[in-house]
């Protein structure tokens, strides 16, 4: 069945492009409310609530959610928000809520009181009102989930990283590639656990520390395993096979080559040339003369003169 918008819609309401673009990053409370808002142009929370048959806190989480937004004014501090420009909220990030309005969203929010609390409780002590102000902004202006925003600042932590402005500028990132809920946050980062595994298995082959790799061979590592779909085993009888060319560039190589040929598993490998330098070392023992005669180069010495 094919629709198409009807010709006799009657009475229409204006719809700012703001609210549009923000239609992604909504509750369905939010959604409800701004409509109503446009409709009958009030912002009472009571009056929403038994219109829309929706909670106070609901109602209220999605007045905050448009103030921070930029759509709705604070009429309680006539505090300054943004120019309400369409242009410019499509182009670029808002900004961030200055500390007055982050006082008044916390007050109207028990989510935020949840996020303030929360994040203290990972850091470990009090946050700066900048720092506060930081990740309530990512929560209001961004919409970014207070779950997410959590999930991150555990992993940030988790791995060394204190500062707050890192953090947001990386959740900011997540948002960008399409992280915006919970449980894409929590695939993306086992992906990266499992990724650093296997940069740790590469590094120990190489006999190398991770942090020696460039961001261009940890691309590849990663393809290894992700696009290719090899394991440790097969890495590692790449690895046998390259020389004295103990880099990923070269491994690279070798697996890409493997791949074109249809080469799956360590059973596809048996037929494959194998450099005998590789494993003259780990194959054969100090005392094995023959693999001495046939892997090394022999040293030529001096015949003695017979005495006579």
């Amino acid at each position: 069945m094919k629709f198409e918008l009807s010709k006799n819609l009657g009475e229409c309401v204006e719809l700012p492009v703001l609210v549009l673009n923000r239609l992604t990053q909504s509750t369905e409370a939010a959604v409800r409310t701004v409509l109503y808002i446009l409709y009958k142009k009030t912002t009472d929370a009571k009056e929403i609530s038994s219109a829309l048959n929706l909670k106070i806190e609901e109602v209220e989480s999605a007045l905050v959610f448009w103030f921070g937004a930029g759509l709705l004014v604070s009429i309680d501090e006539k505090l300054p928000l943004p120019e309400n420009n369409v242009d410019n909220k499509i182009k670029k990030r808002l900004p961030r809520l200055s500390q007055r309005e982050v006082v008044v969203a916390s007050q109207k929010n028990p989510e935020i009181a949840i996020l303030m609390e929360e994040c203290q409780n990972l850091f470990g002590e009090v946050l700066s009102p900048h720092d506060a102000t930081i990740l309530v902004s990512l929560y209001v202006s961004d919409g970014l989930p207070v779950d997410l925003i959590l999930i991150g600042v555990s992993h940030f932590l988790q791995i060394g990283k204190r500062g707050v402005s890192y953090i947001e500028k990386r959740l900011l990132g997540w948002q960008q590639e399409g992280i915006t809920t919970c449980e894409a946050a929590e695939r993306y980062l086992a992906l990266l656990e499992a990724r650093a595994l296997k940069e740790k298995y590469v590094a120990e082959l190489f006999e190398v520390s991770v942090e020696s790799f460039t961001s261009t061979e940890r691309t590849k590592i990663a393809s290894w395993y992700e696009d290719f779909a090899y394991d440790d085993e097969i890495v590692y009888q790449a690895f046998l096979r390259s020389g004295v060319n103990k880099n990923v560039k070269y491994l690279n190589g070798i697996l890409r080559n493997w791949y074109a040929k249809n080469i799956r598993t360590p059973k596809d490998i048996a037929d494959q040339p194998q450099n005998v330098a590789s494993t003259s070392i780990t194959k054969h023992n100090n005392d094995d003369y023959v693999a001495k005669k046939m892997y090394q180069v022999p040293t030529l010495k001096k015949k003695e003169r017979k005495n006579g």
